[in-house]
């Protein structure tokens, strides 16, 4: 009897042991798919599709929380982080340059309608 409930027992234990390691391994894959989909498709995005992935990688932050990673899985996560943290500042740099430029060139046409306002009244 003590056979059988021991090796119930270790069959419990071993499987949540390797439960518990595909739900490491599986974070570790959504974030990757994460990185990938930003740098396969950032250029196209619209802020809606960046808002939902967003609010993805939030609820796998969140998830993060309930998962106990090996040292080799957090250097894992920590590299596959600091590659979406890089590949957003670098997607969002480009889209506040191209906003900088828009807002250069508005005001560049309202300076010279400025100076233009003023010369005709510089005229009269």
């Amino acid at each position: 009897m003590k056979k059988i409930t021991l090796l119930i027992l270790s069959c419990i234990l071993f499987s949540a042991f390797t439960s518990c390691q595909s739900k490491e391994e599986s974070v570790i894959s959504k974030l990757q798919a994460i990185s990938e989909q930003i740098e396969e498709k950032g250029d196209i995005m619209t802020d809606e599709d960046w808002n939902k992935l967003e609010q993805k990688h939030d609820e796998i932050m969140e998830y993060i929380k309930t998962c106990s990673f090996t040292d080799e899985q957090e250097e894992q996560l920590i590299k596959i982080e600091s590659k979406i943290a890089t590949q957003t500042l670098k997607q969002k740099g480009k889209d506040f340059g191209k906003s900088v430029k828009s807002i250069l060139k508005k005001g560049k046409g309202i300076v010279d309608g400025i100076k233009e306002g003023l010369k005709d009244n510089d005229e009269e």
